[in-house]
């Protein structure tokens, strides 16, 4: 892309790891800022060294009001600044900042784009609390104002459609993990007759890993193992899995270096979610040659259905996983083609693949 000299600026949450390249990338093109709303959240495991790349980034001061963060000096920043382009992520605990940031965007007179992961599911609506009505009405609220809406998966894209945003103003993109932050894999040489089924994430109800444990207790069969990795609040019941089954192994928190390891090892990785706006740990299973199992929940399910790299779920039910699983470990040929097709799926990880669309939205919001 030609570089442009517009200043464009980034509103959004936390400096994800994955982000960053994408950002770096993006500050090649354009004079960009990323405003930060916070370092850091307490679910997450991350530790970016900032120091790595460009001086782009910044971050705001804000104050905590129970579940949301303030950022009482994006209004003033905005306008100092003057910014040519504004994109807003869309982040339920940022609520205040979004208005801040859209009402600084109206008094400098500069087109503003909102950035969203939403994606629809029966678990997301099921969760309703007391304060979505009121989000969903500042979201459509936020959508019908902004001149481009960026959803980063078709998932998203639809999550938009069905808030009233026209296909015209609605651009989709989509969710990689950098190469360059994956650690290299140990060269792997199984001689086990045994397929190595891997899970790993946040453990908590929502990534259905409850259905996943309950299935692979019914199946009666030897020739199979179970690797699981990560924390939450489900670790005392993955542990007790682990102590009832010797063919389960629990593996707790693990180091990049030991996902990278588990990952690559592992003949299937199963991500049996009920709703998950993206879903890394999909790229980052395919990056290292590993066929998917995932729901269609998973917004990153796209890329398993794009690659044919594994197989999409239509539920996360104990029926459903079970012959799903049964299909494929009865079946070595079929398991070995979604393995070819990984290998192949170069994109999971190629940075100018996420920075598409941003480009895209940039590119709209500016004009020619």
């Amino acid at each position: 892309m030609t570089e442009r000299s517009e200043s464009v600026c980034i509103v959004t949450n936390i400096p994800a790891p994955y982000r960053l390249p994408i950002f770096d990338q993006l500050s090649d093109s354009y004079d960009l800022t990323v405003y930060f709303c916070q370092r850091a959240e307490e679910s997450r495991h991350w530790d970016p060294e900032l120091g790595d790349y460009g001086d782009w980034d910044e971050f705001l001061p804000n104050i905590q009001f129970g579940p949301l963060f303030v950022n009482p000096s994006v209004y003033r920043k905005i306008i100092d600044a003057q910014h040519d382009a504004i994109l807003i992520g869309d982040n339920g605990a940022t609520i205040p900042t979004t208005i801040a940031a859209y009402a600084a965007a109206q008094r400098i007179d500069a087109p503003v784009g909102i950035w969203t992961e939403g994606i629809d599911t029966d678990y997301y609506h099921e969760q309703a609390g007391s304060t979505r009505p009121i989000v969903e009405r500042f979201r459509r609220t936020m959508y019908a104002r902004a001149d481009v809406c960026l959803g980063y998966s078709r998932a998203a894209g639809d999550w938009l459609r069905n808030r009233g945003v026209p296909d015209h103003r609605i651009i989709t993109g989509r969710q990689v993990v950098p190469a360059s932050i994956l650690p290299e894999a140990p060269p792997t040489q199984s001689t086990s007759n045994e397929t190595t089924i891997c899970s790993l994430g946040y453990l908590e109800r929502r990534k259905g890993l409850i259905p996943l444990l309950n299935t692979f207790k019914q199946i009666d069969r030897t020739d199979i193992e179970l690797c699981i990795a990560g924390d939450g609040p489900l670790r005392p019941t993955v542990k007790k899995h682990a102590r009832d089954d010797d063919r389960i192994t629990f593996h707790g928190h693990v180091s990049e270096e030991k996902k990278a390891s588990l990952l690559a090892g592992a003949d299937l990785f199963v991500f049996p979610t009920f709703h998950d706006p993206w879903g890394l740990v999909v790229n980052e299973a395919l990056h290292y040659g590993t066929p998917v199992m995932v729901t269609r929940m998973a917004a990153s399910s796209e890329l398993v259905q794009d690659t044919g790299a594994g197989w999409v779920l239509p539920e996360a039910t104990v029926p459903v996983i079970r012959a799903a699983l049964k299909r494929i470990i009865d079946n070595p040929k079929l398991l070995k083609t979604f393995a070819q097709h990984a290998r192949r799926a170069e994109c999971v990880s190629d940075v100018s693949v996420g920075t598409l669309g941003f480009n895209l939205t940039f590119q709209q919001l500016l004009g020619p």
